[in-house]
């Protein structure tokens, strides 16, 4: 066989069922990170947080998808990155990690200068600085949580010194 009969890109339903099979696997190895805290903080504080920050994520879903809506039919004879719905929310997802925002900025000026500003400056206030700053925060105290988890479990000193240390800086766990 040639390397390009190799190639698992082009094959599809086949391909996708392949790549989901190996990041499953691979994935499922993390379970064996119980047995070594310092790896298990990682997993830990995922499940810890996963239940709150998905419920923040639906929460705010609907508005994602307003902002999608209006982006789409305010921009979408003006800039490619909001010509449609799954358009528009891949370039605000882009604009609530922080990727493409001065991008977007001089994209929906050039369409529309007040609205365009008020657009984009209201969507970053709202997903940028607030929800991005809300799952840090639910991480933050899922991480702190897990480590006491680990602690209570192992007592393992190296996660006692973090638990001091994230106490004395304030951290999640310094305040009830």
């Amino acid at each position: 066989r040639s390397v390009e009969s190799l190639d698992l890109v082009d094959r599809g339903a086949q391909s996708g069922t392949v790549a989901l099979g190996i990041a499953s696997l691979w994935v499922s190895l993390t379970r064996y990170f119980e047995w070594v805290p310092a790896l298990y903080t990682f997993t830990h504080t995922i499940r810890c947080g996963a239940k709150n920050t998905l419920t923040l994520m639906t929460a705010v879903l609907p508005i994602f998808f307003a902002y999608a809506l209006a982006g789409t039919v305010l921009f979408s004879d003006a800039t490619g990155n909001f010509s449609g719905f799954s358009t528009s929310c891949v370039t605000l997802w882009a604009m609530a990690a922080g990727d493409e925002v001065n991008e977007s900025f001089r994209q929906v000026y050039a369409a529309r200068p007040v609205v365009g500003r008020l657009y984009v400056l209201s969507f970053t206030t709202v997903f940028y600085f607030i929800c991005a700053n809300l799952i840090i925060q639910i991480i933050e105290a899922a991480h702190y949580a897990a480590l006491r988890d680990i602690f209570d479990a192992s007592g393992s000193r190296a996660i006692q010194r973090l638990l001091d240390r994230s106490d004395a800086d304030g951290g999640a766990g310094a305040t009830p």
